[in-house]
């Protein structure tokens, strides 16, 4: 069983601060519920995720795709690639996004991957802007599950020797943020470098049903989110479900009120039928209206 999380107050809600400059770092680091970069500056993620393969990519090569998702002016990306991906071509999309200042997620699926030496000196590598998508969004609805098995995946991160912040999204897709608000604690206390990041998918449509189920608004719960001891960063799209749509804007505002980092699902996917593209074509020039949107906020 666990222990509902207290509701906070209004009175309890942050007044917009700038925490100074940290000391300089090797990589991204967590302190609190702040994440700071290398130069010790809170920093907070304003980016796309995308699935990192050719098909995927406009003139079909890594390099293309990477530097179209630079043009789009992100902080962050996570990208998507297949573990079978060549680690030249893993490079090569590091390589720009480093030389961009752009902070990358990679986000493989396969936790065994990270294990690969050939994975780990590339990574290394660019540990820099570096963040490790320990457990992504699970398709199931069962916190104890949940728990135990984020708590696996962040021993399985580490075991490999890996110091850079982490991310562990929450349950039921990544959805159910209550359950992260009352047990994300016992979470990142389980990180030994304590340098993780937790997720929070907030795909609530406007319909109300995850509004209604978790007792709070869109805007509340980026607001709750704040509050905690750790890290939370959010996911947003134009469509919540097939048919139904997300506040993505109010969202996106409340999330820069209250200084959290958030990415947009996603870049482009020709044969996505949802609507979630930011881009028509893959090109940083032709976007679409949410696409215009998202970036130039």
């Amino acid at each position: 069983p666990t222990t509902p999380a207290p509701t906070p107050s209004t009175s309890e809600t942050p007044k917009p601060t700038t925490p100074a400059p940290t000391s300089r770092t090797s990589s991204l680091t967590v302190k609190g519920n702040k994440i700071y970069d290398t130069c010790g500056n809170v920093w907070a993620a304003r980016g796309l995720e995308h699935l990192a393969n050719t098909p995927f990519s406009k003139d079909g090569t890594f390099a293309g795709m990477t530097n179209e998702l630079v043009k789009t002016g992100s902080n962050a990306v996570r990208l998507l690639p297949d573990a079978s991906i060549a680690m030249k071509d893993l490079e090569t999309m590091l390589s720009i996004l480093t030389n961009n200042k752009i902070v990358f997620y990679i986000s493989p699926g396969d936790r065994s991957w990270f294990g690969r030496s050939e994975v780990k000196q590339v990574l290394t590598k660019y540990q820099k802007g570096l963040i490790i998508d320990a457990y992504q969004e699970p398709d199931f609805n069962d916190v104890s599950r949940w728990i135990k098995e984020t708590k696996d995946a962040v021993a399985q991160i580490r075991g490999y020797g890996y110091t850079v912040p982490i991310t562990v999204l929450t349950n039921l897709y990544g959805r159910d943020l209550p359950a992260l608000l009352q047990n994300g604690k016992q979470i990142f206390d389980s990180d030994p470098v304590k340098n993780m990041i937790l997720g929070w998918q907030a795909y609530w449509g406007n319909s109300g049903y995850y509004q209604g189920q978790y007792g709070m608004s869109l805007a509340e719960g980026v607001r709750r989110s704040s509050l905690v001891e750790f890290p939370i960063q959010i996911g947003i799209d134009a469509w919540a479900d097939p048919g139904e749509a997300m506040d993505y804007k109010g969202t996106m505002a409340a999330a820069q009120q209250y200084g959290l980092g958030w990415l947009w699902w996603d870049f482009w996917n020709q044969w996505d039928g949802s609507g979630n593209n930011a881009s028509n074509d893959g090109s940083a020039s032709n976007l679409t209206p949410a696409g215009k949107e998202i970036i130039t906020t």
